[in-house]
């Protein structure tokens, strides 16, 4: 396979930066002001009051009506900037795993608007039931009706085999080819879905890039001893067969 991306975060020339509330009622203000470079990228997550630029008094948009945010974040992607159809995407990342905390590395595809345009998580991490659990998802729509091939793991599974398994980078890698998707993380198997057997156009077309730090997954908010939050991105890889 041929390299064909590949980001090291010297600057962020092949991203974007989302701003404001975006999505999932989150409660992080999304600003371009809260990331580093060093030894590659860290999104941090703060505790501070930002005002909400788009408020709108009495407004019924959750996006609007709030006339600030406690927290602070970042969110970037590459659309417009690099998309890709099949192939490898490979991601080596140290995520933050304390309460409230939902980092991700993400595809959306490029030709409709979210929700609309499908949707591979290739690592997200929050509290699911009382288990703070690493997921991997796979999402497409139909006729109006939402489809997921969900697999969430509990953090324990993989401290049980590294004790220090959260201090530590990782690899996720979205294996993407014509008729199937793999998510591996450290090269072991985590979700995979046959796209062959997906009605319609679903996962062919081309997809760009997200990397985010969302706070306050179902509302959950951080201890003020674990902000700022960090997310670090070693690098961003993607491999395309000749």
């Amino acid at each position: 396979m041929k390299l064909v991306f590949e980001e090291y975060f010297h600057n962020l020339d092949n991203w974007n930066f989302e701003k404001g509330f975006v999505r999932n009622y989150e409660l992080q203000y999304y600003t371009d002001k809260n990331v580093e470079f060093s030894n590659g990228l860290k999104i941090y997550g703060k505790k501070e009051r930002i005002i909400n630029e788009k408020y709108v008094l009495n407004s019924d948009d959750w996006k609007l009506n709030r006339k600030y945010s406690e927290y602070s974040s970042s969110s970037i992607n590459t659309k417009e900037k690099f998309e890709f159809k099949y192939g490898v995407l490979e991601v080596k990342a140290k995520i933050p795993t304390a309460d409230g905390s939902w980092p991700a590395i993400w595809l959306l595809g490029s030709e409709e608007e979210y929700p609309f345009c499908d949707e591979v998580d290739v690592m997200e991490y929050y509290l699911c039931g009382d288990s703070p659990s690493i997921l991997a998802n796979f999402m497409w729509s139909n006729n109006g009706e939402y489809n997921w091939s969900s697999k969430n793991i509990s953090i324990d599974y993989f401290k049980n085999k590294d004790n220090d398994w959260e201090n530590k980078f990782h690899i996720w890698k979205l294996d993407w080819q014509e008729n199937y998707m793999r998510i591996y993380i450290d090269n072991e198997l985590i979700n995979e879905i046959n796209i062959s057997k997906i009605k319609g156009n679903k996962f062919k077309k081309k997809y760009y890039i997200l990397l985010n730090l969302a706070i306050g997954r179902k509302g959950l908010k951080p201890k003020d001893s674990d902000i700022p939050l960090i997310y670090e991105i070693e690098y961003v890889k993607v491999y395309q067969n000749y």
